[in-house]
């Protein structure tokens, strides 16, 4: 997916966890856009070249092999709304393992007795099930992760 593509993804809907004191967090996966949303942005958006090229296809009486070369030309990958959730879900996660990783040295770090260790044990806790979260509330299945995930790179 090309920068320009995550740029109109991201001013879309951008994914965001934040920490909330010191064992909490807020995030915005209450506001994660409908299936209908994301594909009706998808052909507004990220689609119009293909939408384009292909209203005026009979019009033009441009030969296919000719209009494949110049589809080819425009568009590198078709971005569907599965793809655009993949990305979300992406984004969550990359959030998700920075906190995760603080917490994991600061249990290595700190005593048992410890506030700190408490706290950070408690923000893992929360931090697993978000992750289950997450992919719940974009719906993702294991085979789509790995189909969609060449084309976040």
């Amino acid at each position: 997916m090309d920068t320009l593509t995550k740029e109109k993804i991201d001013f879309f809907f951008t994914p965001s966890i934040t920490p909330l004191f010191l064992t909490s967090f807020q995030d915005n996966m209450s506001s994660i856009k409908k299936d209908s949303e994301i594909q009706e942005f998808c052909e507004r958006e990220l689609c119009q070249g293909i939408l384009y090229v292909n209203k005026y296809t009979n019009i033009a009486d441009i030969p296919n092999d000719i209009l494949n070369i110049i589809k080819s030309y425009l568009f590198k990958e078709r971005v569907t709304y599965k793809l655009i959730k993949f990305y979300w879900y992406d984004k969550y996660m990359d959030l998700l393992s920075r906190y995760e990783s603080e917490d994991r040295f600061d249990i290595l770090w700190y005593s048992i007795d410890s506030k700190d260790y408490n706290w950070s044990y408690r923000r893992l806790l929360i931090i697993e099930a978000l992750k289950k979260t997450v992919g719940l509330r974009l719906g993702y299945k294991e085979g789509d992760l790995k189909k969609y995930s060449m084309f976040i790179l």
